[in-house]
């Protein structure tokens, strides 16, 4: 049997939900030469690459932003400014789900709480400024 190649590729692909600040998503959302998936999976690239080529930092770096924009530090955030956190779903190859799996398994992050941490490192969102400090 012959499997199409949007079907290929659709098994080739994984969707995730993640929460993100309304106005994050609709800066993803309002991309000219990219959609909502693509945006995260550039993000999410650049932070394995940079682990992969032994850049000591990354893992450590995710894990604050992922403890700074937990569901506690979400609703303290919503409480104090009016922003809404919503869920949005990406698409990601597989293969990236496995190696943020490897990466940041061990710190027991699982592949949604990566990628909001890397969104908000990739957006740096005004909103979350007070709330999570970027370098």
């Amino acid at each position: 049997m012959k499997i199409s190649k949007g079907v290929q590729d659709g098994l080739a692909m994984k969707s995730v939900n993640i929460f993100m600040t309304s106005p994050c998503r609709a800066v993803l959302d309002g991309g000219v030469y990219e959609n909502r998936s693509q945006a995260v999976r550039r993000f999410a690239s650049i932070l394995i690459t940079a682990h992969d080529n032994g850049n000591a930092k990354i893992v450590p770096e995710v894990r604050r932003v992922v403890d700074l924009s937990g569901p506690r530090q979400r609703r303290m955030i919503r409480n104090a400014t009016s922003v809404d956190w919503v869920k949005a779903i990406v698409w990601l190859p597989r293969e990236m789900v496995l190696s943020v799996e490897r990466i940041f398994g061990a710190e027991e992050i699982t592949p949604s709480e990566f990628l909001r941490a890397a969104v908000i490192m990739g957006v740096k969102p005004e909103e979350l400024r007070a709330f999570i400090p970027f370098p």
